[in-house]
């Protein structure tokens, strides 16, 4: 009876039950513990790959807007205007007929630039082409969209996906700036660029006007007095030339940097 009695008083089997719950205890803590150090881990990383993004979105808009910034485009048409046009049947050589004629690029300054302002220069120069006033506009879509990438030597700079929307009618130009691929995060940025633009029309006290008086020079049959009578000789005459010229220039602000992707005009 007494061994039974001792057998019940017996307190090893909850002090190992204890032990065990401690333990328990213990592993779940550390559990916690490791969860919440490999979450923060992975939101610093999250947050470093964030500002990489934006480091590369910021540094590519500014890249931008320092190109392009104050940036002025200029091009030229004009129309040569041949007095000899309307005189006389009959001349040698041949009497001309009114000739326009436009640039083939458009100029700015350090023209031998390869880098964007050179792009840029041939998106302006197709819009230019369709607001001619002498020579023979030519028909263009309302907008010009290009993409390109802009890449760093930095590896751990991502690349930043560029997004060019051109208005053929405004010259006003947009870019959007998102990160290329596998973003972390939804960054991104629009930049604009608002263009003064001084394109004359034909007539316009702004047009150039160039005389020259007597500079073309033809053959042309006159009746000339003579002791015999009225004959018919080849005299040289000089004809007026008058070249009217347009200049246009198109001249960007320094541009807008906004956050996200702004498509209001």
């Amino acid at each position: 009876m007494n061994r039974i009695s001792k057998k019940l008083k017996s307190q090893s089997g909850a002090s190992l039950i204890i032990a065990l719950v401690l333990l328990l205890v213990c592993v779940m803590v550390g559990s916690v513990i490791l969860s919440s150090a490999a979450g923060n881990a992975d939101k610093m990383r999250k947050r470093e790959a964030e500002q990489q993004e934006y480091l590369a979105l910021s540094s590519a808009a500014e890249l931008i807007r320092t190109s392009l910034g104050g940036t002025v485009y200029s091009a030229w048409e004009n129309n040569t205007v041949y007095q000899c046009y309307g005189y006389y049947d009959w001349m040698s050589p041949e009497k001309h007929t009114d000739v326009a004629d436009v640039c083939d690029e458009m100029t700015y300054e350090n023209n031998d630039d390869a880098g964007l302002k050179a792009d840029i220069a041939d998106v302006v120069y197709t819009a230019y082409r369709s607001h001619t006033k002498y020579y023979a506009p030519t028909i263009v879509p309302s907008e010009i969209e290009k993409e390109f990438t802009v890449s760093s030597a930095d590896t751990d700079i991502p690349d930043v996906k560029v997004k060019m929307i051109f208005n053929t009618q405004t010259y006003g130009t947009i870019f959007y700036l998102t990160i290329a691929e596998n973003a972390v995060s939804d960054y991104a940025l629009t930049l604009r660029f608002n263009p003064v633009v001084i394109s004359p029309n034909k007539g316009s006290v702004d047009e150039q006007i160039e005389y020259k008086p007597n500079s073309d020079k033809h053959l042309v049959l006159e009746i000339v007095k003579t002791d015999e009578g009225d004959e018919e000789h080849e005299v040289e005459r000089g004809f007026d030339v008058t070249i009217y010229t347009l200049n246009t220039t198109v001249t960007y602000d320094s541009g807008t940097i906004t956050k996200g992707v702004t498509t209001n005009a």
